[in-house]
């Protein structure tokens, strides 16, 4: 067995060598969004100078510990290596997994190759374009599926040490995506609980629930212990006044911002009006150069709570017809959010589940089929209910689905004595899989290819800036929103002359330590009239610079005009 086990991780790792390799070699791996920029420059040190660890979205512990490493070894971006590494672990683990179910080769090849084909469909997009929340997704969903396939007779806590792992690292990546995925865990479980229970004699229900409770309870009891040691260490730093202003400014920046939105109606405005906010403010907030401002506390949280005021919140029905529309059909709905191909690839999956569960008479585990069918709705009713379903978080939500539901169409299998391609279930699910593949890498190439493209074009500003060291340089917020970098190429570990007025780095205390480090006061609109500082707006995007000027009541001088090969057009001037 252990020659076996031997074999079974060289095959693998060998695999994921290869996997990656051909990724490195067909892409560069690149950051998703500029969120990943942000905690990066934070961690790294470029964004104020010196390594922190309180980027408020990753977790303290992780912060802290890249921030150390960044600090021995400047010069590698470890929060890339971090990221991918979570990747190739879990890739490493589950295809390892997939070997030791089975003892026949056919099986051992097919599995292997479901696998393989699985990095394809849901994965490979990640890797390419790395965005933390869609990595806390992956990390979820390896927890979940090593969980579920675990049938080792040693002891549970010992075999289950991988799984305990990644459920943990996708708290410790992305908290949110982590409470996303605590309804998928508890499907994970109660499908291992009625697998312990199949089976068992009515007399005998009772005495074997007990039991397969029993069993299970010092996981159980590890994982909570772990996870709230964990919430504390990451908890307990923020408790500073700073960081708990911080994380309440930040809150109603969302809601406003994510949710509610800044409006223009004649009962929004004189809802603004009744609570203090005048013309000039209110285009601030529209324009979300909210950093020019010191002190929008109180402006950004009333403006938050209209909606409630308005009761313009989605109701239930509605968010159930945008559930009906979008999730179980190809529809239009969103113009943003593509559902197609993988709406249908799960219906045929849970279809392909259920065929399994009658083929193999295993009818008790229709309980953990219609437990995962609820809670995808709830969470997709849900994210509709409150209007905010972001294509990554859309994308995380069937990666995790996509974890449990294999996973459990992997045990619910291995009573057959071989794979065959003349049996319906594998045959359908390596198609559906295949198809999702193709669609796919479709997808990634064409968001691949735009994002280098912007790239491209607005690395004429950054390059210009990166050459004038001895100026500061303020940004409009839209005047650079969907620009990235390679996270490896492109990395640099120098001090970033430049900051957005916006954005979810508003209002953290970093932001001073930014402007100190530059010499600079920690008012904004007394940093604008330094000699050194330069203002940054784009042409027909965003704040112009009439909408500076009248705002700060002070003329500028257009100092330099920069073309990107799109003809979009950047200029920087001085106060």
């Amino acid at each position: 067995m252990k020659i076996c086990l031997k074999k079974e991780s060289i095959i693998s790792i060998i695999a994921t060598c290869i996997l990656f390799a051909l990724t490195i070699i067909c892409f560069d791996i690149t950051y998703a969004l500029n969120d990943d920029l942000a905690i990066q420059g934070i961690i790294s040190g470029t964004f104020a100078g010196k390594s922190c660890a309180f980027t408020y979205y990753l977790s303290f512990p992780i912060g802290l510990i890249l921030a150390l490493l960044y600090t021995i070894i400047p010069p590698i971006n470890w929060m890339g290596i971090f990221f991918i590494a979570c990747y190739f672990v879990g890739i490493y683990l589950i295809l390892k997994r997939l070997l030791a179910l089975r003892e026949e080769k056919n099986s051992k090849a097919y599995l292997f190759g479901i696998g393989l084909v699985v990095f394809f469909t849901y994965i490979l997009s990640g890797v390419v374009l790395l965005h933390y929340t869609v990595l806390a997704a992956f990390c979820g969903g390896v927890g979940l599926a090593l969980f579920i396939t675990n049938t080792s007779k040693e002891k549970l806590l010992k075999t289950n040490i991988s799984s305990l792992v990644f459920i943990l690292l996708s708290y410790l990546i992305r908290e949110k995506v982590f409470y996303m995925m605590v309804p998928f865990f508890l499907v994970a479980f109660l499908i291992k609980l009625v697998w312990e229970m199949d089976g068992s004699e009515e007399k005998k229900f009772g005495a074997k629930l007990r039991t397969s409770l029993k069993k299970y309870a010092k996981f159980l009891h590890v994982l909570l212990g772990a996870f709230i040691l964990l919430v504390v260490l990451n908890k307990i730093p923020y408790l500073s006044k700073d960081y708990k202003e911080y994380a309440s400014f930040n809150e109603d920046r969302t809601t406003l911002y994510d949710y509610v939105g800044v409006r223009e109606t004649i009962g929004a405005m004189n809802y603004y009006s009744d609570h203090g906010i005048d013309r000039a403010e209110y285009d601030l907030l529209k324009s979300y150069n909210i950093m020019l401002d010191n002190d929008m506390t109180a402006d950004v949280k009333a403006m938050s709570k209209y909606k409630a005021a308005s009761n313009s919140k989605e109701n239930l029905a509605g968010a159930i017809y945008l559930y009906k529309e979008s999730v179980l059909k190809k529809t239009s709905v969103f113009k943003d959010i593509s559902f197609f191909p993988y709406n249908y690839m799960i219906a045929i999956l849970y279809i392909a589940a259920l065929v399994l569960i009658i083929k193999h008479k295993k009818y008790f585990q229709l309980i953990s089929l219609i437990g995962l069918g609820i809670v995808r709705s709830g969470l997709f009713i849900y994210l509709f209910y409150n209007g905010r379903f972001p294509t990554r978080v859309i994308s995380s939500l069937f990666i995790m689905e996509a974890a449990v539901l294999l996973a459990f169409m992997a045990l619910l299998s291995l009573n057959e004595k071989k794979y065959s391609l003349a049996k319906m279930v594998p045959m359908v699910t390596a198609l559906v899989l295949l198809i999702g593949a193709y669609y796919n890498l479709g997808n990634l190439h064409t968001d691949y290819e735009k994002q280098l493209t912007v790239n491209k074009n607005e690395d004429v500003l950054y390059s210009y800036m990166a050459n004038n060291p001895q100026n500061f340089y303020f940004m409009d917020v839209y005047a650079s929103v969907y620009r990235t970098e390679k996270v490896f190429k492109d990395y640099k570990p120098d001090f970033e002359n430049y900051m957005i007025f916006g954005g979810w780095l508003s209002g953290h205390p970093i932001v001073d330590k930014k402007t100190s480090k530059a010499g600079l006061s920690n008012n904004i609109k007394e940093c604008l009239a330094d000699s050194s500082s330069r203002l940054v707006t784009r042409k027909d995007v965003g704040w112009q610079i009439e909408d500076y000027e009248n705002y700060l009541q002070h003329a500028f001088t257009l100092e330099e005009t920069l073309t990107c090969e799109d003809g979009s057009v950047f200029y920087v001037y001085k106060y």
